[in-house]
């Protein structure tokens, strides 16, 4: 591109815009302008950006750093320091935020995992079902009245959000049959428990429960995340199946038993479950105690009886080896509570938990299992004399865990009602409802009491109408009278 020549009227001009001459003291261009002259090529501004920073901060700044010198604008703070603190964010952020925050909580007292190890893995879920989102945003404000004891308006708008949400996703089988959709009912049950009143008419989401499992039967889901719920699942419905008989575990349940529980147990030896609490084992005893028209046969039960035993002492056992100062503290005359034994960290109690859940629910079983044995028998006093130090075992389990309620103990409630249903012993019922006032106000408190008043029922018409000359069996040599083994 050419330079255009400058006109007659500009040659004058045009050398002095082109160089400067650098004529000393001052240059012709500077000389013509009247101005004073600093020299060729000399920066004549510099422009500095300070940046404001509050007394509070400086010291801050100070300390962490180790140094004396203030921060000023000449020796400004460091980039890091002064970086934003509040990270943009929308509404799906900030709900993933608060699930990751209760989900990184290991207080055994408020630790989620107690509802299932799968939420762990719900962060990387959401943003995929709107039932989904809207559960876990009522999970979190549930969690957070759960832990205030205080309930805001905000806490029932996200529930109300979640049932409405959740209605919507269930209006078509595309979304209705899914994981995630099966994770959002199980997510508003948990909240239910947690915000609702013992006053309140509990509404139970079971049967919806049943027919999503139902209709998914066929799916290959074999994900460990779906496998967890799955089981989770079903270990919430199963008690209510005893009486409800809407909720039918028809050929389908075996098959997704199949499918999703490995064909293996774990170790006993670390507080790993064993054969007796499968998924299979309650679903035989359901299906027995729901047939009272005496075509039911009882001689699984028994084995799974005799499974149980086994189970009881070997749980008792890898309790005393791992935690010995357990043994001692069981059972409390004073009725003080006892004192955990000494830990070397939060893994150690979170074993410790494990092991003492493990042998409450087996002492549970124990006595469900026994009482239904019981029923459809001749008079066999060893059968009760064989159960019959669970109670005191089971009532000092509770005051070993007390101090972890109330999630981390939540397991107690459970087995101590179970216990109520099963045993016709007066003492021993006083014993146990005694125990259940310490968790009054526990979640699922209202959920538990309303399934236990009908499994009773349930009991007592088994024992009237089944027809015993065909379900009944000689029980004398299922094992030995066992008493509460911690009292010497």
């Amino acid at each position: 591109m050419l330079t255009p020549r400058p006109t007659p009227s500009q040659e004058p001009f045009a050398k002095f815009a082109k160089t400067c001459d650098l004529a000393q003291p001052a240059c012709g261009r500077c000389q013509r302008l009247r101005i004073p002259c600093v020299g060729c090529g000399t920066k004549r501004f510099k422009f500095k950006q300070e940046r404001p920073v509050s007394p509070a901060f400086r010291a801050e700044l100070l300390t962490a750093s180790g140094s004396t010198s203030p921060i000023s604008a000449d020796r400004p703070a460091p980039a890091a320091a002064l970086a934003i603190k509040l990270v943009p964010s929308n509404e799906h952020g900030r709900r993933r935020g608060a699930l990751v925050s209760i989900l990184s909580i290991s207080d055994l007292r408020y630790d989620i995992s107690s509802c299932g190890n799968f939420l762990q893995e719900l962060p990387q879920r959401m943003g995929r079902n709107p039932a989904l989102d809207a559960s876990i945003d009522a999970l979190a404000n549930a969690y957070t009245a759960l832990r205030t004891q205080t309930k805001s308006p905000e806490v029932f708008s996200a529930y109300a959000n979640a049932l409405r949400c959740l209605r919507m996703v269930m209006e078509t089988s595309e979304t209705a049959q899914t994981p995630e959709t099966l994770c959002a009912i199980y997510l508003v049950m948990i909240c239910q428990a947690w915000i609702g009143n013992p006053d309140d008419q509990y509404v139970a989401h079971s049967e919806v429960v049943v027919h999503v499992l139902n209709c998914i039967a066929t799916n290959n889901w074999t994900g460990k995340f779906e496998t967890q719920l799955f089981v989770t699942l079903c270990m919430s419905i199963l008690p209510e199946s005893i009486y409800n008989p809407k909720i039918n575990l028809g050929p389908w349940f075996k098959k997704m038993v199949d499918d999703f529980i490995p064909h293996k147990t774990t170790s006993m030896k670390n507080g790993g479950p064993g054969p007796a609490l499968s998924m299979l084992t309650f679903a035989r005893l359901i299906e027995f105690v729901r047939d009272s028209g005496g075509t039911g046969d009882a001689t699984e039960i028994e084995a799974a009886y005799e499974g149980i035993m086994r189970e009881v002492a070997q749980a008792r056992k890898t309790l005393v080896r791992l935690f010995p100062d357990t043994s001692g503290k069981l059972i409390s005359e004073g009725g003080g509570r006892p004192i955990l034994p000494a830990t070397t960290g939060g893994e150690r109690e979170r074993v410790h938990m494990l092991c003492v859940a493990q042998l409450a629910m087996l002492l549970a079983m124990g006595m469900l299992v026994n009482s239904v044995l019981g029923a459809v028998a001749f008079d066999n006093r060893e059968l009760q004399e064989q159960v019959a130090g669970f109670p005191d075992e089971l009532v000092g389990l509770g005051r070993v865990v007390d101090q972890y309620r109330p999630l981390g103990a939540g397991f107690i409630p459970v087995c101590l009602l179970v216990g109520c249903v099963s045993t016709t012993n007066q003492a021993h019922l006083a014993q146990m409802t005694e125990a259940m006032k310490t968790y009054s106000s526990s979640p699922m408190q209202m959920s538990w009491e309303v399934w236990s008043t009908e499994m009773r029922g349930s009991f007592q018409t088994l024992s009237c109408g089944t027809n015993k000359d065909s379900a009944k069996r000689s029980l004398v040599g299922l094992g030995k009278p066992m008493g509460n083994p911690w009292v010497t």
